[in-house]
């Protein structure tokens, strides 16, 4: 598995459920391009993120048939 840390925008987190029932949250970045992208987070978020805050976000790729993009870490900028 590849891990490697980024700056990036965050535009918002959605909690979300599972056909299945489980639940997870989503978390949306904007890149470089303009561009808005979004991942499963698998970490705690911190409480004072507000949308179009500037975050250092620590990204894992799971390679496989689909590769999966996770966040494992989010700090605020300050």
């Amino acid at each position: 598995m590849l891990e490697f840390k980024e700056r990036c925008i965050i535009t918002g987190v959605q909690k979300k459920i599972s056909k299945t029932g489980n639940s997870y949250i989503i978390a949306n970045f904007l890149d470089e391009n303009g561009q808005t992208f979004g991942c499963i987070v698998e970490c705690d978020i911190p409480q004072d993120l507000k949308q179009l805050d500037h975050v250092d976000v620590k990204f894992k790729v799971i390679p496989g048939r689909y590769i999966q993009l996770k966040v494992i870490d989010i700090k605020k900028v300050v």
